[in-house]
């Protein structure tokens, strides 16, 4: 059944995807009670610099029934204890990693919120932003190096995302609820199994992902947001 009214939660990548969204199908604004960017990558992030300049000049070719080496590799590279399993890969053959890293370039972000920062605030649709925040001693090993990277731009980063990247401050529709100790994968991800953790001690990931989600579900009925 499709739902009347709509809530999006946009963790990661997912944040600017919903704004393109809405920014592309602004009929959907008036369902969409609430937008909540989930240790969102509003505003880009720039640890997506290196990759994009490793892989821009090279070919991901597409195959009919899954994805290609090279598509694989390079999706171990950005997250090194990926599992992928064919059969559960949907519409594999339509990857398109270079433009997926791509629009994670600070800069792609910036000309984006450049354009539609004023139509998003127009589409009335409260922007509601949760960061995280952690430290060399509580991320994946294979994850400091970024770490290390963003703390060049600021030191409240979840390894991924700094506070700035992750928030719409400029938008009025937008509110920065809070900012909480975890790093970024602690927002989505399960427990690793075992014998997929290496030499990383930082894999257990027992953010409260499911009492938090259900914080947010209540100040949304509070405020009247959704029944």
């Amino acid at each position: 059944k499709v739902p009347e009214n709509v809530v999006f939660i946009g963790y990661s990548k997912g944040t600017p995807d919903t704004m393109e969204y809405l920014i592309n199908n602004p009929e959907m604004a008036a369902r969409t009670k609430a937008f909540i960017t989930w240790v969102g990558a509003a505003r880009g992030s720039y640890l997506a610099q290196v990759p994009y300049e490793q892989i821009k000049d090279l070919d991901f070719p597409t195959i009919p029934d899954g994805i290609s080496r090279r598509t694989e590799a390079f999706m171990r590279l950005l997250a090194p204890f990926l599992r992928l399993n064919e059969r559960a890969l949907r519409r594999s053959s339509e990857f398109d990693l270079k433009a997926a890293v791509h629009a994670l370039l600070p800069e792609v972000r910036e000309e984006f919120l450049a354009k539609h920062s004023h139509d998003l605030n127009d589409l009335n649709v409260p922007i509601f932003s949760l960061t995280g925040s952690t430290d060399i001693t509580r991320v994946p090993s294979s994850q400091i190096q970024g770490l290390l990277a963003l703390d060049e731009y600021d030191s409240n980063n979840d390894m991924q995302l700094t506070q700035y990247e992750s928030t719409l401050r400029h938008i009025p529709m937008a509110t920065h609820l809070g900012r909480l100790h975890a790093n970024h994968w602690d927002f989505s991800f399960e427990a690793w199994p075992r014998e997929y953790r290496l030499t990383s001690p930082n894999l257990d990931h027992t953010f409260p992902k499911q009492d938090t989600l259900i914080a947010m579900v209540q100040l949304l009925i509070e405020t009247g947001m959704i029944d």
